[in-house]
């Protein structure tokens, strides 16, 4: 059977749309961006274009910076007949980041304009992370799952009225954890039969909102929320809890030991949403997959390496990989500062318990989720994967103009 996998509503909006402004820029490189060796010349060919058409005469900054730690900066005017070209090199394994910026006549940043987040890697494959695993990482999870055991599952579902789609049927629930109980929306095609329909696990990425939710066809759906609160509330009652009680979740400034982390009993309640899944009667006993983007890409990961009835994995703009690189001298990006006991949900450690399939969506000018981490995220997998990169992609915009594409995969076909 064909499997069904979603992302959630953010990682569609930062990899499907893309709200350019009308000037903006694009940029290629002289070879696929990931298959540069160390010392090996980087070309960087870039232009500003209003409406399609090249712009002449604008004064633009550009950037680089890398894992190398080499800065330089400078100024060009851009010309409509031809790219700025900008060549550098990078003598380590790691990433250089190229930024543009346009500039009105008072040398300041013109707002109205699109910038360029471009790079490119040399020695891609060689890519390791700066530090190594836990050394009880597979004890400590075990005790913890053996702990949700314990815990007697007992689920509660509320109908969640959504007349906009008649064809299928909306509970919000909420379902016995380890510590506070897990909640979310679940989604289920009506009239479906027994052992009938594939299922799968949506996460969504950081902050505190009413879990994305949207009708889905052929398959069994649970959006899970990554914390316990109420579903379906006004939009202050979010806000609220964002600067109050759930203000900087997961970024705690010490972590005695990894029980103490937000992120230990959020992905608790991700297992057993997974555990729940499983119990409805229209699964087909055989098809589970997870999703998700940004920290919901970290989610799904984790649920890939915790969960062996995982079936499929989709993971975009993963959050929290290689999170001690900027200790290292990597390029950092906005995520918690590595403690010892963060080491318990480094992305990069699960990769390696990963056995289905995966599928991994990046950017190469995201520097929340630096590019870095996602590629030693992809070189630890050891299950059949892909990984595309998009050039000038960040972590919320996509180019309009059909950036160029780098894919890397072993077991999947392109």
């Amino acid at each position: 059977m064909k499997k069904v996998l979603f992302w959630s509503a953010a990682v569609l909006a930062a990899s499907m749309s893309a709200l350019s402004a009308k000037i903006y820029f694009t940029g290629t490189c002289d070879k696929d961006a990931l298959s540069y060796k160390c010392g090996e010349p980087m070309v960087f060919s870039v232009s500003l274009k209003e409406d399609g058409k090249a712009l002449d005469g604008k004064k633009v900054r550009y950037i680089r910076s890398g894992d190398d730690g080499v800065v330089d900066e400078g100024t060009f005017v851009s010309d409509a007949n031809k790219p700025f070209v900008y060549k550098t090199s990078i003598d380590k394994a790691g990433y250089v980041r190229l930024r543009m910026i346009l500039l009105d006549d008072k040398g300041m940043p013109v707002k109205d304009a699109d910038k360029y987040e471009g790079g490119a890697c040399a020695d891609f494959d060689k890519l390791e992370q700066a530090t190594p695993e836990p050394k009880d990482f597979d004890k400590y999870w075990k005790a913890r799952k053996r702990a949700l055991k314990k815990v007697p599952m007992e689920a509660k579902l509320t109908p969640f009225p959504c007349p906009q789609w008649p064809n299928v049927e909306f509970y919000t629930f909420e379902i016995t954890s380890l510590g506070d109980p897990v909640k979310g929306y679940l989604c289920i095609p009506k009239g479906a039969k027994e052992k009938s329909l594939p299922a799968a696990a949506v996460f969504g990425g950081y902050g505190v909102y009413d879990m994305h939710h949207w009708p889905v066809g052929g398959q069994i759906t649970i959006f899970v929320s990554a914390h316990s609160i109420e579903m379906g509330r006004e939009k202050a009652f979010y806000d609220d809890l964002d600067k109050g009680a759930l203000k900087g979740f997961g970024f705690e400034k010490e972590l005695a030991k990894p029980q103490d982390s937000y992120f230990d009993k959020m992905l608790l309640r991700d297992l057993r949403a997974l555990e729940y899944i499983r119990t409805r009667p229209e699964w087909n006993g055989k098809d589970l997959s997870v999703s998700g983007g940004s920290m919901g890409g970290f989610q799904a990961i984790a649920m890939a390496a915790l969960d062996k009835k995982v079936t499929d994995c989709r993971s975009g703009i993963t959050w929290m990989c290689d999170i001690s690189g900027n200790d290292h001298g990597r390029l950092n990006g906005w995520r918690p500062k590595y403690l010892p006991a963060r080491g318990y949900f480094d992305s990069v450690n699960f990769a390696k318990r990963i056995k289905c399939p995966v599928r991994i969506d990046a950017g190469l000018g995201d520097y929340v989720c630096p590019p870095s981490g996602v590629s030693i995220l992809y070189n630890n997998i050891t299950a059949p994967k892909q990984i595309t990169f998009t050039q000038g992609r960040t972590h919320t915009y996509k180019p309009a103009e059909s950036p160029a594409t780098y894919v890397r995969s072993n077991g999947i076909e392109k």
